[in-house]
């Protein structure tokens, strides 16, 4: 019986092994993982929204990060300034680590959950029709 089940996993060993081969998978330790883009909050530099749902940032000099809302930030796209909160300290790299806030007229401030964030391309920050 032993004998059988050594035998058994062997030829399913071979089998994957054979699969992988067959179609050029690599094993998932040797791909490259795409760099992830993170900012510091204060370095954000200025805003501008485009619409209720999405805002973009400047980090520094050159780049631009746009994040996209949970849901609807009625207020966003009038206010003249926001604030972010970061969970877990400063440094953001996914959109789930960030709140939006933004203050409105004769009631406490909205706060708008990031859902996802991503950096801009050169090309994309040069399409922008309101560069913040």
């Amino acid at each position: 019986m032993r004998h059988k089940l050594l035998v058994l996993t062997a030829a399913l060993g071979a089998l994957v092994a054979t699969a992988c081969a067959a179609d050029g998978a690599k094993p998932a330790s040797t791909e490259a993982k795409p760099k992830r883009a993170c900012f510091h909050t204060d370095q954000v530099r200025n805003f501008s929204a485009d619409g209720e749902d999405k805002v973009y940032v400047r980090t520094g000099a050159k780049d631009v990060f746009e994040l996209q809302m949970l849901g609807r930030c009625s207020n966003v796209d009038w206010a003249h300034g926001v604030g972010l909160r970061a969970r877990g300290g400063s440094f953001v790299c996914e959109g789930i680590d960030l709140d939006l806030i933004v203050p409105q007229q004769g009631m406490g401030p909205e706060v708008c959950p990031v859902r996802a964030m991503r950096k801009l391309t050169e090309e994309e920050i040069k399409a922008l029709k309101d560069k913040p």
